[in-house]
Formats: structure tokens, C-alpha cells, sequence
């Protein structure tokens, strides 16, 4: 019998790798810039439309992924660019259910200010961003605070 080491698996979590998805997405210049981050959309297929209007495919089959610019010049330090980065990841985590089930792409680029604040807060911030790009249905939710 097989056995697995539940502790050796890794999830693996769907993510923008190459320099193509990122110019693809920033190509297609949906964005939207709030005090906490910048966020760049598109769909997943290589499509320069909004999210399509089509019935959502199954779930299996629809690639939702993140991507993220975490840069020296904006968080000098590691620990830093990793905290941003680990609070980007958990807003993403609990917004995906609210999130439309269609394939596309996001790419986040944090701001210093990110820092300084707890996650639902930014989590607030991400479904706003998600709404004006068209990847959340529903209501608006509240804008950033300026």
C-alpha cells in the first residue's frame, strides 16, 4: 500500500510564474489603485474582455491566480516584503469564495502603507479592487479610506 507523507505535501497555489502571464495581464491595463495596493486584472483564456458573461465552467476547470510585485525599493527589508506578501495571500485566501468562478488573473502590487495595517482591513481594500475590476459580484462593499 502507498503511504503519504501528509507533512511532505505541498499545496501548490495557483500563481502567476512567468513574465509573459504578468505582461499579459499589465498589458491589457484594467487597474485600479487604492491606498493600500494596485491591482492589474484579466482573464485567464488570453481574453482582452471583462470577465465573461458565459455560465462559470466547473470548478475544476476555472484558474483563478494571483500574482504579486513585492519590490526592494518599495519594503527594504526581507521581513517586510514577506509579511506584505503573507497579508496578500490571506486577503486572497478568504475573498476567493466571493469571487466570480470564471478563469482570470490578478496581479497585486502592495504599498508601503500595507504595513501598517491588520488584515481585514485590507481584505476590505482587495474586495473593493475585486469589484471595480469586474472579479466580484455583488455589492460594492465600501471604498478604501483615502
Amino acid at each position: 500500500m502507498l503511504e503519504i507523507d501528509v507533512r511532505r505535501v505541498r499545496r501548490t497555489r495557483p500563481t502567476l510564474r512567468t513574465q509573459a502571464d504578468f505582461d499579459r495581464v499589465f498589458a491589457q491595463n484594467r487597474n485600479v489603485k487604492g491606498r493600500l495596493i494596485s491591482a492589474w486584472a484579466a482573464c485567464g483564456d488570453g481574453d482582452t474582455d471583462a470577465v465573461p458573461a458565459a455560465p462559470p465552467p466547473p470548478a475544476s476547470q476555472a484558474t483563478r491566480r494571483l500574482g504579486m510585485k513585492v519590490t526592494k525599493k518599495t519594503f527594504r527589508l526581507a521581513t517586510e516584503r514577506n509579511r506584505a506578501k503573507r497579508l496578500v495571500r490571506e486577503s486572497f485566501r478568504l475573498l476567493l469564495p466571493k469571487l466570480k468562478p470564471q478563469a482570470w488573473d490578478l496581479i497585486v502590487v502592495p504599498r508601503r502603507a500595507i504595513l501598517d495595517v491588520k488584515e481585514p482591513d485590507l481584505r476590505k481594500e482587495m474586495s473593493w479592487a475585486c469589484w471595480k475590476l469586474g472579479l466580484k459580484s455583488g455589492e460594492q462593499g465600501s471604498s478604501p479610506s483615502t
